[in-house]
């Protein structure tokens, strides 16, 4: 049985360049929606599990708009590192695997 070559698998996977704006669009629609979801759920719920907390101001009962876009990008980019970590893991197991056929 033949072994694929690394520039055939490669070849398999082109974009015509249609993809990357549909995952800029994805990433943009996704980015909006953790956005809204932040300040929508931390102003819900955690003046309700941390009463005390919000009345002595050691935590912020409701965050701005501004505040839950910061935490959007911070989230974005921690999940961005942990894919970026995910993808160099999983590549280095389909090397191993090919290894040993």
């Amino acid at each position: 049985m033949p072994r694929e070559s690394a520039k055939s698998k490669e070849s398999s996977y082109k974009c015509d360049g249609s993809c990357i704006i549909k995952g800029l669009i994805i990433a943009a629609i996704a980015f909006v929606v953790c956005f809204v979801l932040i300040n929508l759920l931390w102003n819900w719920i955690v003046p309700d599990i941390f009463p005390g907390l919000v009345q002595s101001g050691s935590i912020a009962g409701a965050i701005s708009w501004y505040t839950a876009f910061k935490l959007a990008i911070v989230m974005a980019l921690m999940m961005g590192f942990k894919a970026g970590k995910k993808a160099h893991h999983f590549h280095g197991m389909m090397m191993w695997k090919d290894q040993y056929k």
